[in-house]
């Protein structure tokens, strides 16, 4: 039988992997100790050796026995190293004996030489295969001394941590470890070293770029050739699987954030109170660095986000940042830009965003990474922002983004409706106050006042009325609107409740009787009221007592229509006492034979005439203070044209007249203004068998402003005519007129005739009459 070869271990040294193997082949034949193998490679030319001296020795030994010499020595080794032994006792048969032992060792030696051999082979093939693992496992293989300095590291840290096997000899795994997990580990692997192994733990790696990732390593430990411990340290990298875990974990906090929010916004009383409590979820059962509520005022100049709740690592963050909303670098971070926008703004990476610049190191100071901010947002009114910073970057991901965004929404609805509820406490307390000050209006208000249905069934009744009508309330609440109504049928007042119930107003004077069955004058103004919006439509209604106006008013209406009476009367006199004037100066006029006395009093009596003209349409009109002046206007153009013979035929009258309406203050004087021009122009303007025509033209400006225009287009006057000549009766007096009665303005034109333009307004004088 073949002696079985023993298996060894396996170290790690950098950059080989060094084979060892105890055999018991090589203690049986040259009877070598097994520690004298531990620090040696197992050759093949030393068993070729061995086995050649051997041979060597076994081949001399027979040829002495072929000569037979007794006691001929014989050399083989043995276990002191081969010291030569002779043997002169021994007989040719025991050497024969002997030499077979000898060949069937040397035989023996010959196999075992060739086991050797394969074993070289399989050592070689495991050699190879080990490596062949090592490099292409797709974890990283490495062995560490008792200090944790790396002593081989296989290709694959270059792949996963971004270190080459080479540059990992300067440091071991503290140095790449995570600054929370250094302690930790030291304490783990000082464990291992003192206790052994195998160790399994989880840690997380700094890869060259800066960035972590998660390993699960597996450590053991082995003596090494110089008698020292060493640590052997596979470790699988977890971090896709820790991603999936930490994601399932953050998503279902953020669940378990969304849920405890929804139950506070519902249990919520007061803004500030729920804003706080929302944030103190977010950090205590949201694992979120700090998070806070910022409202804004849209009537703010500054656009400042005002901070009105926060939770978590501060420590006068809030304080020492300006955050605004505007269009400026304090608005354009993640909270100005959400509430400018309406939309969610995430800042995964603190440190390289360049819109953060204005709070970077603020908020690196105090440990956050990342953040998010969320917009509040409801019935299109912007109430501010949440902001949610986190300890690590890249914290938000899209699931996290859709579950902060509903949570933001939830927050919005409980602040508005928070708001609603305010308003509807402040609104109800409004309602009551004026229900209070409205009893307090209807029980001390003179005028009395009646609630009934629109079957005209009385409902309610203030102190007033009862004492206006004698009833007392209940007895007015046991009777019909129809009872007391003295001045319209019972039909009538159905007809006019259902047209106040149509229309929602009404304004109106009726009689009620009194309980005593006097009859009560009174002004009533009706509206449609519902006390709630499922209740039917009542019918309130303030009434007055104006039977103390209705008789003053009847004594008034006498004394004007007296008044009235007189004033015409007085107007009728005036026109006839100034038309007995003007015919006792057409009297005069006859008996005279002077040419320009007889003018004088002819125009004289023209002027009269214009002015009795307007006293006689003034008692014939319903104002006693006011005449149509272009009815007015139209009257005279007549009358002097008749007065003068002259025919329309001859010289057309051509009136443009729009309707105004003047005081007999500016009436008369226009009359005089229009007597002396369309005069003069009947008298000089067409002598002989001239023909042409004469407008008058009547006009009001919005601002009040009158237009008076007489033209003729007949010889005119001369080109040097001076219109300022003081010895011109009739032009002084135009001007005068114009200029200081009605206190206008007076021009000519001379161009195809001669026209006159009068303007005047019409607010000189107070309405008397």
């Amino acid at each position: 039988m073949h002696p079985q070869i023993s298996p060894g271990k396996i170290g790690y040294s950098p950059g080989d992997i060094c084979l060892l193997r105890r055999s018991r082949t090589a203690v049986d034949v040259w009877n070598w100790r097994a520690t004298n193998l531990s620090k040696k490679w197992l050759r093949v030319n030393s068993i070729f050796d061995t086995i050649k001296r051997v041979t060597n020795v076994t081949r001399r030994g027979c040829c002495n026995a072929a000569k037979s010499t007794p006691g001929y020595p014989h050399r083989y080794p043995n276990s002191t190293g081969g010291v030569p032994v002779q043997d002169h006792r021994k007989t040719k048969a025991q050497l024969i004996e002997e030499l077979k032992i000898l060949r069937h060792r040397v035989s023996e030696l010959e196999s075992r030489h060739s086991t050797a051999r394969q074993v070289e082979a399989a050592l070689r093939e495991s050699e190879e295969r080990y490596r062949l693992l090592a490099e292409n496992a797709g974890t990283l293989i490495s062995e560490l001394d008792a200090a944790g300095n790396f002593l081989y590291a296989n290709p694959w840290h270059e792949t996963l941590l971004g270190y080459s096997p080479e540059e990992l000899v300067s440091g071991g795994p503290i140095d790449l470890s995570h600054p929370d997990e250094v302690e930790a580990a030291t304490l783990a692997y000082v464990k291992l070293l003192t206790e052994g192994g195998p160790s399994d733990n989880v840690w997380r790696f700094r890869h060259k770029n800066g960035r972590w990732r998660w390993f699960r390593s597996i450590g053991n430990t082995f003596t090494a050739a110089d008698g020292k411990p060493h640590v052997v340290v596979i470790s699988q990298d977890i971090s896709a699987q820790k991603e999936a875990e930490q994601k399932l974990e953050r998503a279902n906090r953020a669940l378990r954030v969304l849920s405890d929010c929804n139950q506070a916004v519902v249990r919520a009383t007061d803004e500030i109170a729920l804003c706080q409590k929302v944030c103190r979820i977010l950090v205590n059962t949201g694992g979120y660095r700090l998070a806070w509520v910022g409202f804004i005022d849209v009537q703010d100049p500054n656009k400042v986000v005002q901070p009105v709740a926060q939770v978590g690592f501060e420590v006068g963050y809030l304080n020492s940042v300006k955050i605004t909303w505007d269009d400026s670098a304090t608005g354009r971070g993640p909270t100005g830009t959400a509430i400018r926008t309406g939309q969610p703004v995430v800042n995964q990476n603190i440190l390289t965003n360049p819109d953060y610049a204005p709070w970077r190191e603020q908020a690196t100071r105090r440990g956050y990474a990342s953040s998010i901010a969320l917009p509040l947002i409801g019935n299109s009114e912007t109430l501010g922002a949440l902001n949610i910073y986190a300890a690590e970057p890249d914290a938000f991901d899209s699931q996290d983004v859709e579950l902060l965004t509903e949570l933001a929404a939830d927050l919005t609805f409980g602040l508005q409706t928070l708001r609603l509820r305010a308003q509807h406490r402040h609104a109800e307390a409004e309602v009551r106050r004026q229900l209070q000050q409205n009893k307090l209006i209807l029980n001390t208000t003179l005028d009395g006042y009646i609630l009934a249905d629109t079957e005209g069934q009385i409902v309610e009744v203030n102190p007033s009325y009862c004492a206006l009508t004698g009833y007392t309330a209940a007895e007015l609440t046991q009777m019909n609107i129809r009872q007391i109504e003295q001045k319209l049928s019972p039909e009538e007042v159905t007809e006019r409740i259902e047209q106040m119930v149509a229309h929602g107003r009404a304004r109106f004077e009726t009689i009620h009787r009194a309980k005593d069955g006097r009859p009560i004058n009174l002004d009533v103004s009706i509206s449609i009221v519902q006390r709630t919006p499922d209740d039917a439509p009542l019918v309130a209604a303030f009434v007055r007592d104006i039977t103390g106006h209705k008789q003053a008013e009847a004594a008034l209406q006498e004394s004007l229509a007296e008044k009235e009476t007189l004033i015409r009367e007085l107007y009728h006199r005036t026109k006839n006492n100034m038309q007995v004037i003007g015919s006792m100066l057409s009297l005069q006029a006859g008996l005279t034979t002077n040419p320009d006395v007889k003018k004088v009093f002819r125009d004289t009596g023209y002027r009269i005439r214009s002015m009795t003209l307007v006293h006689q349409m003034l008692y014939q009109s319903k104002s006693l203070s006011r005449i149509k002046l272009d009815d007015y206007i139209s009257d005279l153009a007549q009358l002097l044209y008749k007065s003068y013979g002259v025919s329309p035929g001859k010289v057309a009258l051509k009136l443009k007249l729009q309707p105004v309406s003047i005081l007999i203050d500016s009436a008369i004087p226009c009359g005089l203004l229009l007597n002396e021009l369309i005069a003069n122009a009947l008298e000089h303007a067409f002598p002989g068998e001239r023909r042409g025509e004469i407008t008058v033209e009547l006009s009001r400006a919005d601002c009040g402003r009158i237009t008076l225009v007489v033209a003729d287009n007949g010889v005119g006057v001369p080109p040097d005519f001076d219109f300022d000549r003081k010895d011109t009766f009739g032009l002084q007096a135009l001007k005068g007129i114009a200029e200081l009665q009605l206190q206008g303005s007076l021009s000519w034109e001379t161009e195809h005739g001669l026209t006159c333009r009068v303007q005047f307004q019409d607010d000189l004088y107070d309405e008397r009459v």
